[in-house]
């Protein structure tokens, strides 16, 4: 195939694709208009594709038509005759979504009574999946973790982290085996009597050593006991925070040792600087990303008031989903990526002073400096600072390496022309 050939040949598949996607997704819908809100009531029905925005987000009427739905929350208990997009924190979908699913959320649960008609795709944090659920073809997942039902009717293509397995096992070890509470009178730094009332009554209470300054009549049963559940959810989110930022720094001291080698070089050039290099290209790609949504629904909702509802939709729906898949590469790199940069410095640095001749070896350092900063960022109100340090120094560092690739990559290169004198 000749390069012109390629030239045309290119945006035929393209019109092709989205021509495809248009008939693809808009095939359910009975819409003459599209309908903006945040709340669908029980026992109403709808007839059009809906765009649903708030913070709470309900859809526990029917719709017959498709659905974009965004918000910190979103629930829906009716049936949607149509193909559904979610962005939001959690998503708790109960009922049937007879269309296709596109979801990008922190959280999402399919329940008992859930069920995705044809394909969901899945972008986020954590998937649950009840086993009485179904998915009528195929599942397209990428998160950190999820719980399948075997009722999917095709292919799962997925890629899942270990959050669940370890979230599994905890829950299972704490139901199965209650430890004995430890005693330990003398450290408990609780009111020494519960007093009824609420937290009204318990705040007249004077906080004091047990067993010191109280009736000796006191019963010992009165003094605090390890709290378990909390030890454990605190050592759970340690370990997923370690497990995670581990595959990632593996993946790229395996697949690119030396740009990772070439983020941690940089970021020890002017550290405060980059932090503040960091800073600003956060503010701006969290701005930006707002700026650019609140564009696309405008030109959406512009195009639905010409009654162009179909290419309204089909508008908003590839230019929200382009902006989240640009906004999670951006998310990884600087909430991720970052936080791996600035573990390697750690690691490397501790390593070049103690033991010079180890340095060689990259991924023991770097385990080094992993465990060091997931310990130190959880110390209560230290680790949050030095979280964010991290964040900016790690981000600033790897954005400033970026840009000035592109700028090489844009300037013309010069030939060089050989002049006989």
């Amino acid at each position: 195939m000749t390069v012109q050939q390629k030239k045309w040949l290119q945006p035929v598949l393209l019109a092709a694709l989205l021509m495809t996607m248009f008939f693809n997704l808009t095939q359910t819908a009975h819409a003459q208009g599209i309908i903006f809100g945040d709340t669908v009531p029980e026992g109403v029905t709808l007839d059009n594709d809906i765009i649903l925005i708030g913070d709470d987000v309900l859809v526990d009427g029917n719709l017959n038509g498709n659905l974009l739905a965004i918000g910190r929350r979103v629930t829906i208990s009716g049936t949607v005759d149509g193909s559904a997009i979610i962005l939001a924190g959690i998503a708790d979908i109960r009922n049937a979504i007879n269309g296709s699913l596109y979801n990008a959320t922190g959280e999402t649960n399919l329940g008992a009574n859930g069920k995705v008609g044809r394909d969901l795709y899945y972008a986020g944090g954590s998937l649950d999946v009840r086993p009485e659920a179904s998915i009528g073809r195929d599942l397209y997942a990428f998160t950190g973790g999820a719980q399948l039902t075997k009722n999917i009717g095709r292919d799962v293509v997925a890629v899942i982290g270990p959050y669940e397995m370890f979230k599994v096992l905890y829950k299972a070890l704490n139901g199965k085996f209650n430890l004995p509470p430890i005693e330990i009178p003398f450290l408990s730094l609780k009111p020494a009597v519960r007093p009824a009332g609420g937290l009204a009554a318990a705040a007249a209470v004077p906080f004091q050593l047990a067993g010191v300054g109280a009736s000796p009549a006191a019963p010992l049963s009165q003094s605090s006991s390890v709290d378990w559940p909390v030890i454990g959810d605190w050592a759970l989110g340690r370990l997923r925070e370690l497990v995670v930022l581990l595959l990632i720094g593996g993946l790229l001291l395996w697949l690119m040792p030396a740009r990772l080698e070439a983020w941690v070089k940089r970021s020890m050039q002017k550290p405060w600087l980059l932090m503040l290099y960091g800073l600003s290209y956060i503010i701006i790609a969290f701005v930006g990303t707002g700026i650019i949504l609140f564009m696309i629904l405008m030109v959406s909702f512009g195009l639905a008031v010409l009654t162009l509802t179909n290419l309204a939709f089909l508008f908003g729906m590839l230019g929200i989903l382009a902006v989240g898949l640009a906004f999670f590469v951006f998310y990884l790199l600087a909430f991720y990526v970052s936080k791996v940069v600035a573990a390697e410095l750690i690691g490397s640095l501790i390593v070049r002073k103690l033991r010079p001749n180890a340095a060689v070896h990259r991924f023991w350092p770097f385990l080094l400096g992993l465990v060091l900063y997931v310990l130190l960022v959880s110390i209560p109100y230290l680790g949050l600072v030095l979280s964010f340090l991290a964040i900016l120094l790690g981000f600033g560092a790897l954005a400033r390496i970026l840009m000035a690739e592109r700028r090489e990559m844009a300037m013309p290169s010069v030939p060089v022309v050989d002049v006989d004198i």
